[in-house]
C-alpha cells in the first residue's frame, strides 16, 4: 500500500513527536490555510520554521498532529497565538544538525510564482510513492 505525501508527513511528525523533545517544522507561509501571526505571514523569506514538541519552554497543551496538519497555541514573545500549518505547506521536518526529512520538491507548489528561499542547514531526503 502506497502512502500519499500528506500521510508520510503526518507519520513522520508523529514519530518525531514521540522520539524527540523538540523538532522544527519548516513551512511556506504562502500556502492557503496557514495561520500564524501577521508578522510571520509577511516574513521574508517566506519559508520559515517553528519549533514544536514536548520539550518547549512554554508548553502547547492543545498541540495536535492530525490528517490536516499541525496546530496549537504557541507563545511568540509571551503572546499566545493559535497556529495552523496544513501538510501542503510543510517543506521539511527536522531535528537541527541531526536528522531531517524533506518534501521541498514533492509537496504542494508555492502559492506565488517566486522561487521559495532555500532551507539551509538541513539534509533533505526525498521519497514518495
Amino acid at each position: 500500500m502506497s502512502l500519499n505525501i500528506r500521510d508520510m508527513k503526518r507519520r513522520t511528525a508523529l514519530e518525531m513527536f514521540e522520539h524527540e523533545s523538540v523538532f522544527k517544522v519548516i513551512f511556506d507561509v504562502r500556502v492557503p490555510g496557514v495561520l500564524v501571526p501577521d508578522n510571520w505571514m509577511k516574513a521574508e523569506p517566506t519559508v520559515i520554521n517553528l519549533d514544536v514538541g514536548r520539550g518547549l519552554m512554554i508548553p502547547v497543551p492543545d498541540f495536535v498532529i492530525d490528517k490536516d496538519g499541525i496546530a496549537g497555541t504557541f507563545s511568540f514573545n509571551h503572546v499566545f497565538f493559535y497556529c495552523r500549518i496544513p501538510w501542503d505547506a510543510v517543506n521539511a521536518l527536522a531535528v537541527v544538525d541531526d536528522f531531517a526529512v524533506g518534501w521541498q520538491k514533492l509537496g504542494a507548489q508555492p502559492a506565488a510564482e517566486s522561487k521559495p528561499a532555500p532551507v539551509r542547514r538541513f539534509k533533505v531526503i526525498e521519497g514518495g510513492g
